[in-house]
């Protein structure tokens, strides 16, 4: 399996490694461009039985999101930057019992798509809204679509360890904790101060992490230390892992 297709976990939502990075390239991209507050993921990929969702989200590639600070400004320019980096990204207003407000977008050449997604992307392409009606969408997209720079990062485990140990040492404020509370806030949705120093705050953070990705025999090994099964797995799509 490529290492782009591995499953990962993003705020509980599963989502394929190469997926996972489009979309904090994304997240980086809404708020240089003036978005405000945070990005949460409604629904992730190889979700099957969801009607709403026509299919779309069997197989990879599939993402909705909807934002902290729920503004027409604020969702265009969140719809802005999930076409940036290559996903076919619309706006949905909210429908009675059908969906909440949010965005629906999948990664535009995610080779494991389901048919209806592959469709919708035609549909992009065509300047329609993805929908079954088909509609037309002018909406504002990139002229010509460009696969992001997403370098990653390089984080030792032994010194984010160490770090974790004495976290109220000013000479071990790093940049790798930086790196992994930068990992936290993305893959768990909540706003953690990224200071460098693995305090009380940071730890409970990271056993919820813990908590999301060990299966449920073994989650009583989580106690908010990373360790050489869970860093890599919160690093994936950002950083890599050294020991």
């Amino acid at each position: 399996m490529s290492t782009a297709y591995r499953k990962t976990t993003v705020q509980g939502k599963t989502l394929n490694n190469r997926t996972a990075a489009l979309y904090y390239q994304a997240v980086k991209i809404f708020h240089i461009i003036g978005g405000k507050g945070a990005v949460y993921i409604n629904q992730g990929s190889y979700n099957s039985g969801v009607d709403a969702s026509g299919n779309t989200h069997n197989g990879g590639g599939a993402i909705d999101t909807s934002l902290e600070v729920k503004t027409a400004k604020n969702y265009q320019l969140w719809q802005k930057a999930m076409r940036m980096v290559m996903f076919a990204d619309w706006h949905r207003a909210a429908r009675k019992g059908v969906w909440p407000t949010h965005n629906h977008g999948i990664a535009i050449g995610d080779v494991e798509a389901s048919v209806a997604a592959q469709k919708q992307i035609v549909d992009y392409f065509k300047r329609l809204n993805g929908l079954a009606n088909h509609a037309p969408d002018p909406t504002w997209r990139p002229d010509v679509l460009f696969k992001p720079s997403y370098p990653l990062g390089r984080v030792s485990l032994s010194g984010v360890l160490s770090q974790a140990k004495k976290p109220l040492a000013i000479k071990n404020v790093t940049q790798d904790v930086r790196q992994v509370q930068r990992a936290l806030s993305l893959k768990t949705g909540v706003a953690l101060k990224v200071d460098g120093i693995f305090g009380a705050k940071t730890q409970t953070i990271y056993k919820r992490w813990e908590l999301e990705i060990w299966p449920a025999a073994q989650r009583e090994y989580a106690n908010g230390y990373p360790d050489a099964f869970t860093l890599p797995l919160l690093g994936a799509g950002i950083f890599n892992v050294d020991k």
